[in-house]
């Protein structure tokens, strides 16, 4: 169950990503996901920030998630497509 405030902290977390602090993003987005753990933007995002520390096999399980879990957004399909290739 999402708690209400989530999509503050979600952009709080996005505010960080683009400023260049991923491991502060990464935090945010791990606490975001424990009690929203198939929120499609922090699954996104915080697959983004893996990579951009090259964590690839990380941001590889968060594309499976969510395609595991039937996330329909082709952002993350592209997104999993481009780290494959």
């Amino acid at each position: 169950m999402p708690l209400a405030g989530n999509q503050y902290f979600v952009n709080v977390a996005y505010q960080h990503q683009l400023k260049g602090n991923l491991l502060t993003a990464i935090s945010l987005y791990e606490e975001i996901l424990i009690t929203d753990p198939l929120n499609v933007d922090v699954i996104r995002n915080l697959a983004v920030a893996y990579r951009g520390i090259n964590d690839i096999e990380k941001a590889l399980q968060l594309y499976q998630l969510a395609t595991e879990n039937s996330i329909r957004d082709h952002n993350i399909f592209l997104n999993y497509a481009n780290l494959l290739w």
